[in-house]
């Protein structure tokens, strides 16, 4: 008896679903400067300790303008900037302005696996599918 219980236990809790990650925050500081948080704050300690070009920045949190067509969203090209961490927060600085109306999105990819056994045993991982969060926002 005491063996079914701590089975039925350990069944539940290996289902249970895991938390969902917070969505991206953006705020527009300026007219060309925005904000982003809400970022694991263990990859902000990292990518503190290096220094990283903004080319390479522009593979982890490109910053986009939103096409008229969204379904062509995945073929824009990244507006160029420059990013830099304070405290909790990325802040990326476009080289130009923001134009009021428009919007705008952020796309923040994800470069470790966040699936578990779980998942793999479900069917639920996709190998070879880009892992990122989006968050619009409009100036």
């Amino acid at each position: 008896m005491n063996k079914t219980v701590w089975l039925l236990l350990l069944i539940c809790f290996g289902c249970a679903k895991k938390p969902g990650q917070s969505a991206l925050k953006v705020q527009v500081v300026d007219s060309n400067t925005i904000s982003i948080t809400n970022i694991n704050n263990n990859l902000l300690a990292n990518t503190r300790q290096d220094t990283i070009p903004n080319e390479q920045w522009q593979n982890i949190l490109p910053i986009f303008r939103m096409p008229g067509d969204t379904d062509m969203r995945d073929y824009v090209n990244a507006l160029p900037g420059k990013y830099a961490i304070k405290n909790n927060t990325i802040v990326f600085t476009a080289d130009t302005p923001f134009h009021k109306g428009k919007t705008y999105f952020a796309r923040f990819y994800h470069f470790q696996d966040d699936s578990d056994i779980w998942a793999l045993l479900k069917g639920k991982w996709k190998q070879h599918t880009p892992q990122y969060r989006e968050c619009t926002f409009t100036p």
